[in-house]
């Protein structure tokens, strides 16, 4: 039995150690009160567990697995796997939020650059916009043979440099037409919005 009490002590003092852990990110900012509060329940109900076993009774109890055997590991079990999978799509939430600032803060930078070298609007009412990435050889080809206009409209063309380095800005200054590069590569997705951006600013 002497290795129960050294598990329960443990768990006890892990418990402790949480919920103080969590208390000293809330305080410092890092983590937000719902975090707080899912970190300290966490933490609490280990050390709860840990001194007062017979407690998970009264959980076993609300699911109806009192009576079952193993019916106490099982509720406790299922009551950690909820707050773990909360605690998980919390992080996953602000991982999404994070990313779409990230990708904002890109596109703004990119937009400022190019407007700052572009005082007067390029962009023509019809705009064919072209991500590329490391397309210099291909774009050479491409460009001198689109159009000046279409039925009568004239066709402007934005490419949007996803951080090459094989001179494909270079290449499209070189045939006349616009180009914005992103200050790191940001994927085909993400260039062709911040050609959408500029087209419509």
């Amino acid at each position: 039995m002497q290795y129960l009490v050294v598990i329960r002590v443990v768990s006890g003092l892990l418990g402790i150690t949480f919920a103080l852990w969590a208390f000293v990110q809330f305080r410092k900012r890092f983590i937000k009160r719902y975090e707080f509060f899912l970190l300290a329940i966490l933490g609490t109900g280990l050390f709860t567990v840990a001194i007062y076993p017979d407690s998970i009774n009264i959980i076993a109890g609300m699911m109806a697995m009192d009576n079952r055997q193993y019916g106490r590991i099982i509720a406790l079990l299922i009551l950690s796997n909820m707050l773990l999978w909360l605690l998980v799509i919390s992080q996953r939430s602000k991982d999404s939020i994070k990313s779409i600032q990230f990708d904002l803060l890109v596109r703004r930078i990119a937009m400022e650059r190019f407007f700052e070298k572009n005082a007067v609007k390029t962009v023509k009412e019809i705009t064919v916009i072209i991500p590329a990435l490391n397309e210099a050889e291909n774009l050479d080809h491409l460009l001198p043979r689109i159009p000046e206009s279409i039925m009568g409209r004239p066709l402007g063309v934005l490419v949007i440099d996803d951080g090459s380095v094989d001179g494909t800005p270079d290449i499209v200054k070189k045939h006349g037409y616009s180009v914005v590069s992103n200050p790191i590569n940001r994927g085909g997705g993400a260039a062709l919005r911040l050609g959408y951006d500029i087209a419509m600013a």
